[in-house]
């Protein structure tokens, strides 16, 4: 019994002890892992303060023909895809991809997926019934203009190993204060993994005291 009792009062102090040892690790160590790219071109203010680039500005339209603007989404961690139409076995990888994710992270409200379906809005009905879209963590929105135009938009400065893909095979991430912070190949089963540890670290950062986020500031791209 006292063994029992001595494991209880340790498990309870590991849970109690967790959040601060989670503060001390965050805030004075200096690890990779918190570090993620802030891509895009940046500008200063008048004050000498870094400005990222961030998407918004940009209206889509739901299921609803209903305009939905991507700044509605800020304050929450989004994942962007593009879907071309087409029935292949590449748009069914990612959207088994886009469900992994989904399934992993559906009871975090703040954490989001966005697919964009590229070329014709009236498609973005047929994309939200296929996949069964009912929650608001994963919605489907139409763009009509031209591909390149969201490309302008989405994708800067692609990492190396990844310029080579096809752009409209991408997931992009984004923080919460729309900034693009990872891009990741789509159609690559390894990359689940890895977006699962990207998702992470942007939550972590919010751990991260005001103080010391500048001293985490992410490796730019410009």
């Amino acid at each position: 019994m006292k063994k029992i009792l001595n494991g209880r009062s340790l498990m309870l102090l590991t849970i109690l002890l967790f959040p601060s040892l989670l503060y001390v690790v965050l805030s004075t160590g200096s690890h990779n892992f918190i570090k993620r790219p802030i891509y895009g071109p940046k500008e200063l203010s008048p004050q000498g303060d870094s400005i990222y680039y961030q998407l918004n500005g940009l209206t889509f339209l739901n299921c609803k023909t209903q305009e939905v603007e991507l700044s509605s989404f800020q304050k929450n961690i989004v994942l962007y895809h593009f879907f071309e139409g087409k029935d292949s076995v590449l748009e069914k990888r990612k959207a088994s991809q886009l469900i992994a994710l989904h399934d992993r992270f559906k009871e975090k409200t703040d954490i989001k997926i966005v697919s964009i379906i590229l070329g014709d809005s009236v498609r973005v009905c047929d994309f939200q019934n296929e996949y069964n879209l009912l929650s608001q963590q994963w919605q489907a929105i139409g763009f009509e203009r031209s591909k390149n135009f969201v490309r302008e938009k989405f994708i800067l400065n692609i990492p190396e190993e990844l310029q080579e893909n096809q752009w409209a095979n991408l997931f992009v991430l984004v923080d919460k204060k729309g900034r693009i912070r990872t891009y990741r190949d789509g159609v690559q089963y390894v990359e689940e993994k890895a977006l699962i540890d990207d998702i992470k670290i942007l939550k972590a950062e919010e751990f991260i005291p005001k103080k010391k986020k500048k001293d985490a500031a992410e490796q730019e791209y410009n």
